[in-house]
């Protein structure tokens, strides 16, 4: 277990410097995969979307996508509701990155529309959310012409129309 506090130690520290990439490398010695210790689910899924958000700072989304999908077998089961937001976000990101546009957009879209405000401990903010929203429009532009460019096109116009 030393060698596990150890490097989630280290990999405060190069978070605080901003070495994202070093940070996530850090943490990404941890054997999660490891039937010797019984780490839970829960730690395992936090450690694969933090180090995925820790590539994506780097916009990595190469190793992002790695962490993501390793995250993605857990958070199927999962019912901690800020791990599973940032999953999402991370995969959001992470299609945007690859030129995925019309993935992304949905993914965006999907986060944008979140009813709760208040998910565990943290506090959703108005402006995340309306950023989500906009990075949904970003990519539905970006992607490729075609029929489900065009719904989601109207789709999102729909939403604006509602908030203006």
């Amino acid at each position: 277990m030393s060698v596990l506090i150890i490097r989630e130690k280290l990999a405060e520290l190069y978070e605080s410097e901003q070495q994202w990439s070093k940070a996530a490398q850090m943490l990404s010695g941890i054997d999660l995969d490891s039937g010797i210790r019984m780490l839970d689910d829960i730690y395992k899924l936090s450690k694969c979307v933090q180090i995925a958000r820790l590539y994506l700072e780097d916009d990595d989304a190469v190793n992002a996508e790695a962490f993501i999908n390793k995250a993605s077998f857990l958070v199927s089961n999962s019912q901690h509701e800020v791990l599973n937001l940032q999953y999402k976000v991370c995969y959001a990101r992470i299609l945007d990155l690859k030129r995925k546009f019309l993935e992304a957009a949905l993914r965006y879209y999907d986060i944008s529309q979140i009813e709760k405000r208040q998910i565990g401990d943290e506090e959703i903010d108005e402006d995340a959310l309306e950023q989500s929203l906009s990075a949904a429009v970003t990519c539905t532009i970006l992607a490729a012409a075609g029929p489900q460019r065009s719904r989601v096109l109207a789709n999102l116009y729909k939403v604006y129309k509602h908030l203006m």
